[in-house]
C-alpha cells in the first residue's frame, strides 16, 4: 500500500477507515506479507494526519515506512497479487464516505508488475518506521 493519507481515529469504530485497517491487520495475522509506505510530507506530518493509523499499525506489527519530508507522495495506490487499486481517495472519512471520487481496479500480470516496480521505487527512499 502506498497512501498520501489514512486519517484513522478510534471515536469511530466500524468507520470505512476503521474497516480497511482491521482487513489489513487480519491479512497480517493470517501471515500475508503487508508493506505499507505513508507521505512523509511537512503538511502531512506537522498537522499529524497519519500518526493514529501508524501507532495502530505498528501495534499489529504491520511493517511501516514513511517517505521523506522534502517530496509529496500523494498516491493512492494498493496491491494484492495481480490486483492494482488506484484510487483518489485517501483513506480518511470524508475521501472514503463523503466525497464523489474514483478509483480503478486493474486485474493484469502487466500492471501488477509495472506498479510492483514503481512502489519499489518508492519503497527504496522511504525510512522505514518499524
Amino acid at each position: 500500500l502506498v497512501m498520501y493519507a489514512i486519517a484513522w481515529d478510534d471515536a469511530y469504530p466500524g468507520s470505512d477507515v476503521d474497516r480497511v485497517l482491521t482487513a489489513l491487520e487480519d491479512a497480517q495475522v493470517r501471515g500475508i506479507e503487508i508493506r505499507v509506505v505513508l507521505d512523509g510530507s511537512f503538511w502531512v506530518f506537522d498537522n499529524q494526519i497519519n500518526d493514529a493509523a501508524i501507532e495502530r499499525l505498528d501495534d499489529a506489527d504491520v511493517p511501516l515506512w514513511r517517505t521523506d519530508a522534502s517530496v509529496v507522495t500523494h498516491a493512492k495506490v494498493l496491491r494484492c497479487d495481480d490486483t492494482v487499486i488506484v484510487s483518489d481517495a485517501n483513506w480518511s472519512f470524508s475521501g472514503l464516505e463523503q466525497m464523489h471520487g474514483t478509483s480503478l481496479l486493474a486485474t493484469t500480470n502487466e500492471l501488477s508488475a509495472a506498479y510492483r516496480s514503481w512502489a519499489g521505487f518508492i519503497f527504496d527512499d522511504a525510512d522505514k518506521l518499524n
